[in-house]
């Protein structure tokens, strides 16, 4: 019986594949000031979630006809909206005023604009409770 030949491969340092860490998506209907990114961040670190690593933001103008590709929608596990309609991105979702919906895929929470959201109490309040809703449906899902 012949011996068996071993071959020796070099691996590279890389051993992990490739992935897209960003899960949370957030819609906005206007360029972003710095007091707007204060607030998503804030928001993105009470999700636990990193603002430059795992939030992609997405700003929709009214004009506009673009929507969201579908290759960043697949990894999305949140979608916040705010002041956009998830329809008008390419998200075929029922949600024409501030809630949320869970979904087996992901989880869409629509909310008013930033500009309403900083200046209104109810307005935070409301996000808040949606924002409990979907990392308890994390906990019991």
């Amino acid at each position: 019986m012949l011996p068996f030949t071993t071959y020796s491969i070099p691996e590279s340092g890389k051993s992990s594949i490739a992935k897209n860490e960003k899960w949370l998506c957030m819609l906005v209907d206007q360029p972003l000031s710095d007091p707007d990114k204060d607030l998503l961040n804030k928001i993105s670190s009470a999700l636990k979630a990193d603002f430059d690593t795992e939030v992609y933001c997405f700003h929709h103008e009214a004009s506009d006809k673009n929507s969201l590709p579908d290759a960043d929608l697949a990894a999305m596990k949140l979608i916040i909206s705010f002041g956009v309609s998830p329809s008008v991105a390419g998200i075929w979702i029922d949600l024409p005023s501030p809630g949320i919906r869970i979904l087996e895929s992901c989880t869409v929470i629509r909310t008013v604009t930033l500009k309403v959201l900083s200046g209104s109490a109810p307005a935070k309040k409301e996000l808040w409770s949606a924002m409990q809703e979907y990392t308890g449906s994390l906990n019991h899902g």
